[in-house]
């Protein structure tokens, strides 16, 4: 099937074609992003006549179609309403972008700082009995709404260029793109560290979408999320809170705990209130012994 067809299709479900089957490939665009990354706004458009070839990263950024839509502001503000429930696995699951729209994503804002390496999928330390081949690839997940202005039609996606950190360093990108062309575009922060983002809501009521990005932790045996509210203000993004979301079972602790978040308006702004359920965790049996 041509890249055109795959296009075509982007929004079609889950049963859409992809460009590139598995998580990895080996190759991988790369290189130093000069000031003020290229956009892909700025891409040369071909000729008229010109024989036909693969879509500018413009026309396939510019016709991706994401699931997630960033919720208005409830009508009655003084109700509050659930932001997420992470008790709920398929309503706090990150979209993540089709492979043609990272393909194009990886053309036009390269990893600004692999220098022409690539990123190695296995982390470090990884024995060597277990290590695999190959290129990892970002991992990119995307939300639409209007996020930098009023009646915008943008899509925000957050990328992690590198998250074995091994071979390139992991850097994490905030890109907000209307129409192909780049609204906001930030590179996180060590105080920053968001993996995903999941989903987006006008809080206050101003027209814009904040963010729900999340940030998956390991500390002492156990793997945790953590979920922060981040609105786009400035050059920057603005974290509004941060919860622990979910603290996942492991043998130690044979318990799960998940976060339901609730928001409300008070006087213009939004009131949190966070919701904790703890459930046990059951194993199963171990085999029978040889």
């Amino acid at each position: 099937m041509t890249v055109t067809a795959m296009v075509a299709c982007l929004g079609c479900g889950d049963g859409a074609p992809r460009s590139v089957p598995g998580a990895s490939r080996p190759g991988q665009p790369s290189g130093p992003v000069p000031a003020g990354a290229a956009r892909p706004g700025d891409l040369a458009t071909p000729a008229a006549g010109a024989p036909p070839g693969p879509p500018s990263p413009r026309s396939v950024l510019a016709a991706a179609v994401v699931q997630n839509q960033a919720r208005p502001a409830p009508a009655d503000r003084s109700k509050e309403h659930r932001l997420v429930d992470f008790a709920d696995d398929d309503g706090a699951r990150a979209e993540r972008a089709r492979d043609a729209v990272v393909d194009a994503l990886l053309q036009a804002f390269p990893h600004p700082h692999a220098a022409g390496r690539s990123c190695d999928p296995n982390r470090p330390g990884t024995r060597p009995d277990e290590r695999m081949g190959g290129v990892l690839l970002p991992t990119i997940t995307q939300v639409a709404g209007a996020f930098t202005r009023a009646g915008a039609s943008e899509i925000a996606f957050l990328i992690d260029y590198c998250p074995t950190g091994s071979g390139v360093p992991r850097t994490r990108r905030l890109l907000v793109l209307e129409a192909g062309v780049a609204t906001f575009d930030h590179e996180l922060l060590a105080s920053e560290p968001f993996d995903e983002v999941l989903s987006a809501s006008d809080l206050d009521g101003d027209g814009r979408a904040e963010l729900l990005v999340t940030t998956s932790r390991f500390e002492d045996g156990t793997s945790m999320v953590d979920l922060s509210v981040v609105a786009l203000r400035g050059a920057g993004p603005t974290t509004l809170g941060t919860w622990r979301a979910v603290v996942h079972c492991n043998p130690r602790e044979p318990r799960r705990t998940t976060l339901a978040l609730h928001v409300r308006l008070d006087g213009g702004a939004p009131v949190f209130r966070d919701e904790v359920t703890t459930s046990r965790c059951v194993y199963p049996p171990p085999p029978p012994a040889p």
